[in-house]
């Protein structure tokens, strides 16, 4: 992850729990799991508030890969 206006970055693991087996047949694959953040720049930029952090995420994926949506909540 890149910030916008920014030499900032952030290394994210994302560890899938599974999709959900009913959107076999949809044009959407619903993913959830938990995810890993690493600043990999400068101490003090933009994402350093993420550095250790762990969230929880769900994904909304098309069939063909070009669209993704993840929402994620920080995990205390």
């Amino acid at each position: 992850m890149r910030p916008e206006n920014g030499n900032d970055s952030i290394k994210t693991t994302y560890e899938s729990l599974g999709s959900d087996s009913q959107s076999a047949n949809r044009d959407v694959l619903l993913d959830n799991g938990v995810m890993f953040f690493n600043v990999s720049s400068i101490a003090g930029g933009e994402l350093s508030f993420l550095d250790n952090k762990v969230g929880v995420y769900k994904d909304m994926i098309d069939r063909n890969r070009l669209n993704l949506t993840t929402i994620a909540w920080e995990w205390n």
